[in-house]
């Protein structure tokens, strides 16, 4: 294979390489300023958790609802970058060009450059990052709408040409019918085109880059296969590199006013061609044409009139048309420089700057997409953001504009406003789960609850994939309708389904067999906090016993979840450290300073009522099944006469003194446990203490006091006898 074949290959590759790319990337590209992220709220509602001997507890249990919150887009400063680099690389192809063409001495071309250089270097010094974004992305910027205009109308008479090489058949009389059925349907086409155009709404951006890069993929390979045009193929690809680079960068920044002026102008000279191409074949090929010849190899080797002043020809009346209809074409083009202005300038550190380009776009074009939401984005004031949003749903209607709408009117207490804007939304597009949330959510407030639960139901039935919707039927089911119906399965790995699945387990009173998972790992988030919480209340000892010290170390966690500290008491109460449960509960009460102290107070006497009738059936006989005993049932009296024996026999006085005073100071008016207390207190020769626990004994029950007296009076006479010595 020889260099020219190797060349030929490399412009045919490179070309399908640039066309391509635009189209080939508007599946990962979401051509819209807004998008909307899942959020979780935590939403509380009473359940009864526990009972014990007629006692029941009611606590608050925690369900997941799901919103959907619109954000705006951001810039990625990386298109620019690219965009700049691939100008460059564009700019040096044309000065090498330019240098082949004029032929300049190199000596003189490089002085020149280096001149250039300096100016610039000198202008940008000291080489700020941002100074240098702005200086050469507005470079890039000029260039490529430059190239733009150029390639749309060198390529003007890509479609006519490519109907010349498709028409042409055996016989003369078949050429000529297929030129004009052909030729037929392309005017009808274009004129089609310029009806939407002024009638209707214009194409979607995604559409107008595809037919953009369709025709310049046309363009291109005529050039590529041409051999006369062999000598213009860099200076072609120096404007490729520019045009196709810059759309993708416009599409990128979803600058819709920039691709929609590439799209017209391409329109319009591709319109003028279409009536002055018939001309041009007239004038030049009319013998050829007459014989059926190769009319399509031709076409840049006109002998009369070049293509080229044709061309010349378009540009003048595509002037002539953009300003003759008011200009509207030119003020597009000025909404899609300025929006373009102003991403360069926020992304170069001066947001003031930015928002007043955006402002120069709006008021060009006011219904361009790209500067109402970077202006809604910017605005201080709901007012302004909602007048910007209606700009946009004039021009382009989506379901997530209304969600943003609506959120502005709902965070401003405009409640009925924020439900006819999300339902006005659904009902244009009535396949949006989004939407049908948002207006479930927003009933929910109002107090419709059947209405709010017809769109959870709906949305859930609209993506049944979706696990934040499944989510939401659940809540639904517990929190709106309550009831009994069977809980249904599904989602296992999602947590916001599992965390308002052990609701409704809480809430139907069903005992489940249900599996905690053994690997989860506490998060800063509402979902994680509620699967645990859930789980731990309706588990009790089947829960897993859960490592709390790691979210003790985390401040921030507490902070947002202070019902932690709770759950890491309940944990030890149902595992057989009661006592240790009670203590950190107390501790818990003491510290609240908030209306939630009645609740505790709640959790805290039904745990001692519990802890005080619960039953033992442990054989106690040495040290290790006394401190079991005492573990499990601290405040149990048959327990404490058994176990406390042993721990002193063992020389364990002082823990067999704690169980004592902690029984005594969650049972201050039971009697039982003063002799108790006071007998241990004598073990450790608090005397004091002893004789203090026996005078309030005898205020509380004279009998019992009476009974023990003896016994006591013996052990004190004991302890005494023993200090003497």
């Amino acid at each position: 294979m020889n260099n020219k074949s190797r060349l030929s290959i490399f412009f045919f590759l490179l070309g399908a390489l640039l066309c391509l790319l635009p189209v080939m990337a508007l599946p990962w590209i979401d051509f819209f300023g807004i998008e909307v992220r899942t959020a979780s709220e935590l939403i509380p509602t009473l359940a009864k958790v526990d009972h014990h001997h007629g006692l029941q507890l009611e606590m608050p249990i925690y369900l997941i609802r799901q919103s959907f919150v619109p954000f705006f887009t951001e810039l990625n400063p990386i298109y620019t970058y690219l965009i700049t680099i691939i100008a460059f690389i564009s700019l040096s192809i044309f000065l090498f060009e330019l240098k082949k063409w004029s032929k300049i001495p190199t000596k003189q071309f490089v002085l020149g450059l280096g001149i250039w250089l300096l100016i610039m270097l000198y202008k940008l010094f000291p080489f700020h990052k941002n100074e240098l974004i702005h200086t050469f992305g507005n470079l890039s910027l000029v260039s490529s709408l430059s190239s733009f205009v150029s390639l749309s109308i060198l390529s003007s008479q890509a479609i006519p040409h490519l109907i010349l090489q498709f028409g042409k058949k055996q016989e003369f009389r078949k050429t000529k019918r297929n030129y004009s059925i052909l030729y037929a349907f392309f005017i009808i086409d274009l004129l089609f085109g310029l009806y939407i155009q002024n009638f209707g709404n214009s194409s979607r951006p995604e559409m107008m880059v595809t037919y953009l890069c369709l025709q310049w993929a046309i363009f291109w390979f005529q050039i590529v296969s041409n051999p006369i045009l062999t000598h213009q193929k860099w200076f072609y690809t120096g404007v490729y590199l520019l045009a196709v680079p810059g759309l993708l960068w416009f599409l990128l920044h979803q600058n819709d006013a920039a691709i929609r002026f590439a799209f017209e102008w391409n329109f319009h000279c591709t319109f003028i061609m279409a009536f002055l191409f018939p001309a041009f074949i007239y004038s030049n090929f009319k013998e050829i044409f007459t014989q059926n010849l190769a009319l399509h190899t031709v076409i840049f080797k006109a002998h009369r009139i070049n293509i080229y002043l044709y061309q010349v020809g378009v540009l003048i009346i595509g002037l002539a048309w953009t300003f003759a209809k008011n200009a509207s074409l030119f003020h597009v083009f000025l909404a899609g420089y300025y929006n373009q202005i102003g991403d360069i300038e926020q992304l170069s550190g001066k947001p003031e700057l930015s928002k007043i380009s955006y402002q120069m776009a709006q008021s060009n074009s006011r219904l361009n997409l790209k500067s109402n939401f970077e202006l809604s984005k910017s605005s201080a004031s709901d007012e302004e953001k909602a007048q910007y949003l209606n700009y946009t749903l004039t021009k382009r209607p989506h379901p997530f504009t209304y969600i943003s709408l609506g959120n502005i009117y709902k965070n401003n207490d405009h409640a009925f406003q924020a439900l006819f804007t999300f339902q006005e939304g659904f009902e244009k597009f009535p396949e949006s789960a989004e939407l049908a949330t948002s207006v479930a959510i927003q009933f929910e407030k109002l107090n419709q609850p059947q209405d709010a639960l017809k769109y959870y139901q709906m949305a859930a039935n609209l993506d049944p994939k979706n696990a934040s919707l499944f989510a939401n039927s659940l809540y639904a089911q517990a929190n709106i309708t309550q009831s009994k119906v069977d809980v249904p399965e599904g989602f296992e790995d999602d947590l916001g389904v599992q965390a308002n699945r052990l609701a409704l387990y809480l809430l139907q009173q069903k005992s489940s067999h249900y599996t905690f998972d053994p690997g989860f790992q506490m998060q800063h988030n509402v979902q994680h906090f509620a699967y645990l919480y859930n789980a731990a209340l309706l588990l009790k000892k089947q829960m897993p016993v859960y490592n709390f010290s790691n979210i003790q170390k985390n401040e921030a966690l507490y902070n947002t979840f202070p019902e932690l500290k709770l759950l890491e008491a309940w944990q030890n109460y149902y595992h057989e450290k009661p006592l240790l449960g009670l203590d950190q509960l107390s501790l818990i009460v003491a510290q609240d300073t908030t209306a939630k102290t009645q609740g505790l107070q709640n959790i805290l006497g039904f745990w001692k009522e519990a802890t005080l009738n619960s039953e033992s059936h442990l054989t106690i006989n040495n040290l290790a099944t006394a401190q079991q005993a005492l573990a499990a049932h601290p405040f149990t009296i048959k327990v404490l006469q058994k176990a406390i024996p042993i721990l002193n026999t063992h020389h364990q006085q002082l823990q067999a003194y704690q169980y004592t005073l902690a029984a005594l100071r969650y049972n201050e008016n039971i009697a039982a446990y003063y002799p108790i207390y006071a007998m241990q207190a004598l073990e450790l020769s608090e005397i004091t203490y002893a004789k203090e626990a026996m005078e309030s004994l005898k205020k509380l029950d004279l009998a019992l006091y009476v009974q023990e007296k003896g016994r006591f009076d013996k052990k004190l006479q004991e302890v005494l006898t023993k200090q003497k010595f």
